[in-house]
């Protein structure tokens, strides 16, 4: 794998001076970062139950019909992605009703929801917070 860097700002783990950012860099000579960015597309849903895997990070609920629809999300402290992000795709998910695991909260709320239509999809980004006594999601 070959990548070409236009810069050295952006990266969780810098890339080093010596790295001639305008030229092609072997991947091997690189430095890990901590986090990688991914836009992978996790899960596609069509039902009207949607469990939210530890891996997950993009659920796209893509509905034939019109209804309501529940996502469970994971243990917010075993959950491994930075953010999980869910996304109507064509407007049919109606009210989003999403669920935290037993014991936790979103937004310091038992449940969050969202409505969708078909002329305003609705999209949604959690992120898992355990830190100062709070144990759950944000809603961002």
């Amino acid at each position: 794998m070959i990548i070409t860097f236009t810069s050295r700002s952006g990266f969780a783990t810098p890339l080093p001076a010596t790295l001639d950012t305008a030229a092609v860099v072997a991947s091997a000579a690189l430095p890990t970062p901590a986090l990688l960015p991914s836009t992978q597309i996790s899960q596609v849903a069509t039902g009207n139950a949607i469990a939210a895997g530890l891996f997950d990070t993009v659920i796209i609920i893509n509905k034939a019909a019109s209804g309501p629809t529940s996502v469970v999300l994971p243990a917010a402290g075993r959950y491994l992605g930075a953010a999980l992000f869910i996304l109507d795709w064509n407007g049919n998910a109606a009210t989003i009703t999403i669920t935290p695991a037993s014991g936790e909260l979103i937004n310091n709320k038992p449940t969050w929801s969202v409505t969708s239509s078909s002329t305003a999809p609705a999209a949604i980004r959690l992120i898992p917070v355990n830190t100062g006594g709070m144990t759950g999601w944000a809603q961002f």
